[in-house]
C-alpha cells in the first residue's frame, strides 16, 4: 500500500481520535513510542528534547506488530506529523532511527 501525499489533518483531541481508530497498527506503534520516550534520555545535537532509540526489531517486539508492519508504521507517523524521525549514528558505526513525538502527539495522547 502506497503512502499518502498528504498528511492527516489533526487539528483536535477528535482529530487525533479518528485517526487512531482509522490506522490501529501505527496507532499502537505510535503509544509503544510515546512510553518508551517519557523515559529515554538520549540527545541529538543541535535538537531539543530527548529521543528514543532502539532497533526495529525491538519496536516491533513491544508494538505486537511484524518487523514489516513497523516499518510501515513509521513514514506514516512522520507524514501525519505525529513523530520525529532522523536517523544518526549510535554506538559508534550502526545507524538507528532516533524517534521523538510531536508536541501534536504528547498534547493528544499524552
Amino acid at each position: 500500500m502506497p503512502l499518502p501525499k498528504t498528511c492527516y489533518p489533526i487539528n483536535d483531541l477528535s482529530d487525533f481520535r479518528a485517526w487512531m481508530l482509522d490506522h490501529p497498527r501505527p496507532a499502537k506503534l505510535l503509544k509503544e513510542i510515546l512510553f518508551r520516550w517519557r523515559v529515554s534520555n538520549m540527545k541529538v545535537r543541535g535538537k531539543p528534547g530527548p529521543w528514543a532509540v532502539y532497533p526495529s526489531e525491538r519496536w516491533a517486539g513491544w508494538s505486537g506488530l511484524t518487523l514489516h508492519q513497523t516499518k510501515r508504521a513509521l513514514p506514516l507517523l512522520e507524514l501525519d506529523n505525529l513523530i520525529l524521525r532522523e536517523l544518526h549514528r549510535f554506538a559508534g558505526s550502526e545507524v538507528r532511527a532516533y524517534l521523538q513525538p510531536t508536541s501534536i502527539t504528547v498534547e493528544f495522547a499524552g
